[in-house]
This record gives structure tokens, C-alpha cells and sequence, in this order.
């Protein structure tokens, strides 16, 4: 999975507005029923709520805001929509979001079919990792 990324950074603890994620292209997510179609809505927020270096290889550990992503394939569809723990290793440019334990921070919504293994308004676990992209080159979230 790609996304594009704007880094915006600034100065202070806990960093805000850090990443802004206008764009993605998924590839290889699957649910029983076969590949699931991806689409993403609006622009995902990350916040870091950590400190950051002016090395290049921190983990930053954060949560995304405006979270929206919808699945969809011939036996279901989805979308899933809230708040999620994430971090961001500046070492890998990949982003993790790991969201797990049915918190409550991430609900469905417009479920259809499904196997009747989700219902609208659910809380529901989401772990994966984004390997980022950005046009201005790697990207690496200092204090200054």
C-alpha cells in the first residue's frame, strides 16, 4: 500500500498536523469473498503524541484523525470510519496503524452483506501498515 504524504511539522510536545494524507493506492486487501476494492474519504490526519529528534530513524507515536476506508467486493461492503493509534518510523517511511481491542474508536457503517459477520455501528479491530511516499523526498519529523 502507497500514500502520499505532505509532511508538516512544528515545534513542541505533543506535535500536531504532522502528516496530511490527501491520497492513497491500495493494493492486496482481501476478506473472504475475494480482493476488496479500497477507497479512502477525506484527508487523514496524523498527530503525533510523542517527542520527536533531529535523527532520521524515530518511531513517532501518534493516532490518526478523519479516518475514513471503504471496502468492497462481490459479498460485501463496509466502510470504517474514526480514530486510530498509529506510528510513524521515519526509518522505513511506513506508517502502522494498530487500532485493536474493539475500543470503540473505529466504527462500521454502511454494511452490506458481509457474511453477517459485521453490523453497522460496531467497533472494530484495524491493523496494517502504509508505506509512504512524499515529492519532496523522505520524510522526517524533527523539533526545532
Amino acid at each position: 500500500m502507497r500514500a502520499s504524504a505532505l509532511a508538516t511539522a512544528q515545534a513542541g510536545y505533543p506535535v500536531t498536523d504532522i502528516l496530511r494524507f490527501p491520497t492513497f493506492d491500495f493494493r492486496g486487501c482481501t476478506f473472504p469473498g475475494g480482493a476488496m476494492a479500497t477507497t479512502t474519504a477525506g484527508e487523514w490526519q496524523f498527530h503525533a503524541d510523542g517527542p520527536a529528534t533531529s535523527g532520521a530513524a524515530d518511531v513517532v507515536e501518534g493516532h490518526l484523525d478523519h479516518l475514513s476506508l471503504t471496502w468492497r467486493n462481490a459479498v460485501c461492503s463496509i466502510t470504517v470510519s474514526g480514530r486510530a493509534a498509529a506510528s510513524f518510523n521515519e526509518a522505513t517511511q511506513q506508517l502502522a496503524i494498530d487500532e485493536r481491542g474493539f475500543t470503540g474508536d473505529l466504527t462500521t457503517s454502511g454494511v452490506v452483506g458481509c457474511l453477517g459477520q459485521v453490523r453497522n455501528g460496531q467497533p472494530i479491530n484495524l491493523s496494517m501498515r502504509l508505506q509512504l511516499t512524499s515529492p519532496d523526498g523522505d520524510i522526517n519529523i524533527s523539533v526545532s
